[in-house]
């Protein structure tokens, strides 16, 4: 269970990250 926690919280942090990056640059 505490596995998957992490899994999600890194899966959310990722998505985050990506977001920005597509802020900064728009393909």
């Amino acid at each position: 269970m505490v596995f998957l926690l992490k899994i999600r919280r890194m899966h959310s942090m990722n998505n985050k990250i990506r977001r920005c990056v597509l802020g900064f640059f728009p393909l």
